[in-house]
C-alpha cells in the first residue's frame, strides 16, 4: 500500500469509527452524569477502559503516520501527515478529559468526598477538549479533501459551512458567572438545586465533536496532479 492510499485508510477509520465510537460512548456518559441513579450502578470505570482504548488506538494511528515514508516532492503530503498527527494528539487529549470526568463521577457515584470545584474543572476540561478536538477534526477535514483535489485552497467546505460542530458551543457554561457565583448558584448566590455536573449534559440533542456522520474517505480519489 503506497503512503497516499494510507493515508485515506486513515482517515477513514479515524472520522468513519473513532469519532463516532468516541462520539457515542460521550453521549451516554454525559446522559449518566445528568443525575446519580440510586437503583442502578453506573459502570463508570468501564468508559474509563473504553477510553483508554481509543486513545491507544489514535497512539497506534501516530506512529503509522510518523512511519509513512513521504517523498520529497509531496511536501504537502508531509503537512497533511503531521497536521493529522496534531488532530490525533488532541483527540487523545479529549479522551484523557473523558477519563477524568469519568473518574470524578466514579468518586460522586461511591459516595466518596468530591469538591464542586473538583466536578466543576472536570466539566470545564470536557468542554475545551471536545472544543480543540472538533476545531482540529474540521481543518483535518478541509486539509485532506484540498490534498486529494476534491477542494480549492480557498473554498470552504459545504458553502462555507463547518461541517464540525462541538457539544462545548451547545453546552450550558458551568464557569463562574459574572457576579462571582460558582456552578449550580444563581448571581444572588443562593444555590439553584442544580448539582454542577448536570449543566453539563443539559442539551440531550447536542453532538460532539462531530455534527454528522462525515463521508467515505475510501471513495476520495487522489488528483493526479497532487504535488
Amino acid at each position: 500500500m503506497g503512503y497516499q492510499e494510507t493515508i485515506t485508510e486513515l482517515a477513514t477509520r479515524y472520522f468513519m469509527e473513532l469519532l463516532p465510537e468516541y462520539q457515542d460512548l460521550a453521549r451516554e456518559f454525559m446522559k449518566h452524569g445528568r443525575k446519580l441513579n440510586l437503583f442502578r450502578k453506573v459502570e463508570y470505570r468501564k468508559y474509563i477502559d473504553d477510553l483508554q482504548k481509543m486513545k491507544e488506538n489514535a497512539a497506534g494511528m501516530i506512529q503509522e503516520l510518523v512511519d509513512l515514508e513521504i517523498p520529497e516532492e509531496d511536501p504537502k503530503g508531509e503537512n497533511l501527515a503531521e497536521y493529522f498527527i496534531e488532530a490525533l494528539e488532541d483527540f487523545q487529549k479529549v479522551c484523557d478529559r473523558g477519563v477524568a470526568f469519568n473518574e470524578v463521577m466514579a468518586k460522586k457515584q461511591d459516595r466518596k468526598p468530591v469538591k464542586v470545584d473538583d466536578i466543576r474543572l472536570a466539566v470545564q476540561g470536557m468542554q475545551l477538549g471536545a472544543k480543540s478536538a472538533g476545531e482540529s477534526a474540521a481543518e483535518l477535514d478541509r486539509k485532506y479533501r484540498v490534498y486529494v483535489g476534491v477542494l480549492s485552497e480557498d473554498e470552504e467546505p459545504e458553502n462555507g459551512e463547518n461541517p464540525e460542530s462541538t457539544e462545548a458551543e451547545n453546552a450550558p457554561e458551568s464557569q463562574d458567572d459574572e457576579e462571582g457565583g460558582t456552578a449550580g448558584e444563581s448571581k444572588s448566590g443562593k444555590s439553584s438545586g442544580q448539582d454542577p455536573d448536570d449543566r453539563f449534559a443539559e442539551e440531550d440533542e447536542g453532538e460532539l465533536l462531530t455534527s454528522r456522520r462525515p463521508r467515505i474517505y475510501r471513495k476520495e480519489i487522489f488528483n493526479d496532479e497532487t504535488e
